[in-house]
C-alpha cells in the first residue's frame, strides 16, 4: 500500500512542479513551436496554460513513456516486496 501511495506522491510532484515551471515561463505569447508553420502570437495565461502546456505535455509523455512507466511501477513492486517480509 505505500508504495501505491509514494508512486502517485511521485506522479503529483512532478506534475505540479512541471505545471508551476511551465507557468512561470509564460511571456504573454503562445505558439511558435515551429517557426516556418506559425509564429508565436498574443494570448492570455488561460490560452497558455490549456493550449501550449498540453502541446508540450503530450511531446514529453510520448517520448518519455518508459521513465514514467519505471516511476510509477517500480515503488508500488518495491512496496510489496517488503510488505511480503513482514
Amino acid at each position: 500500500m505505500r508504495g501505491v501511495c509514494v508512486a502517485g506522491a511521485i506522479a503529483l510532484c512532478a506534475t505540479t512542479v512541471s505545471l508551476v515551471l511551465m507557468g512561470m515561463s509564460y511571456n504573454g505569447k503562445c505558439g511558435g513551436f515551429f517557426p516556418g508553420l506559425s509564429a508565436p502570437r498574443v494570448c492570455s495565461f488561460s490560452e497558455y496554460m490549456l493550449g501550449d502546456v498540453v502541446a508540450i505535455s503530450m511531446i514529453m509523455i510520448s517520448t518519455f513513456w518508459p521513465v514514467m512507466l519505471i516511476v510509477l511501477i517500480v515503488p508500488p513492486f518495491v512496496g510489496y516486496l517488503l510488505d511480503r517480509r513482514n
